[in-house]
């Protein structure tokens, strides 16, 4: 995979409507890959998780960007889904997927907003931190 050029910016993210983000990630994987940097550029990791750009079809292939957060660890009992709008849905999502494979819709936005997401990504994983100690 080649880098193609700079990250988007925030605003530049933002401003995508949900066809812009389809359009943008169907030019190709190296297309893809900055969109989902670009993404991750501007959100934090919550102590204690990890994350994952899915670049194929890993985690459905629905969304132009679909990040998966879990704490660390082989078998996580939650992981969290943060995905772009696009063709399936109009917004910025968020949902929660447990063990069971119980899925919980956390946050539906239809502009992109970091300093959201953010706060709700560090809330779930500090309550996940409570739960499991």
């Amino acid at each position: 995979m080649k880098f193609i050029g700079t990250l988007l910016r925030k605003s530049e993210l933002d401003a995508m409507s949900a066809d812009e983000l389809e359009q943008f990630a169907e030019r190709g994987q190296d297309y893809r890959h900055v969109l989902s940097c670009s993404v991750l550029n501007a959100l934090k990791v919550p102590q204690g998780c990890i994350v994952e750009a899915e670049y194929a079809s890993e985690f459905g292939g629905l969304y132009p960007v679909t990040l998966r957060f879990a704490p660390e660890g082989e078998f996580p009992a939650v992981e969290w889904y943060v995905s772009s709008a696009g063709t399936e849905c109009a917004g910025w999502t968020v949902c929660r997927v447990d063990s069971a494979g119980h899925v919980t819709a956390l946050y539906c936005e239809p502009n992109f907003l970091p300093d959201h997401l953010n706060a709700l990504l560090a809330k779930e994983a500090q309550h996940y931190q409570e739960v499991s100690a």
